[in-house]
């Protein structure tokens, strides 16, 4: 079997990002010693391994946050308060269209990340010449 080649220089000296990206990066235990003795966790990643690091998931965070202080809102008003104070009603149901809104963005990112993030799975770069070779 023919091993693959870069198309740029001819070399087969090539290897994929995940791989790159694994064997570049490495977590380390720092141990404190002194007056507050502990340890803590740290991430060591070379040049070539951030050049092929994969992309960031998208964060959730916004929609979350935004359907945790609607449900609070409603909560306050419905439940907490005697009597009702209705002026609370709009921004608890704005929050809600936000958290709706942020969650419609959030599913759209997702579906991008996963296109993206399996692009970079297919991705691979050329120790030969250093070039960079993005799958379509």
């Amino acid at each position: 079997m023919q091993q693959p080649a870069c198309p740029s220089c001819g070399s087969h000296h090539i290897q994929s990002y995940p791989v790159i990206y694994d064997s570049g990066t490495s977590q380390v235990v720092v141990r404190h010693y002194g007056s507050q003795p502990g340890s803590s966790m740290a991430t060591s990643q070379s040049d070539l391994a951030h050049h092929c690091a994969p992309p960031r998931a998208p964060s959730p965070l916004g929609f979350v946050a935004a359907y945790a202080f609607s449900g609070w809102a409603f909560y306050d008003t419905f439940i907490v308060s005697k009597p009702i104070p209705w002026k609370q009603v709009p921004v608890a149901a704005g929050a809600l269209l936000v958290g709706w809104v942020l969650w419609r963005a959030w599913r759209g990112q997702s579906r991008q990340y996963m296109q993206d993030k399996q692009r970079w799975a297919a991705s691979w770069f050329c120790h030969g010449c250093g070039q960079s070779h993005l799958a379509n």
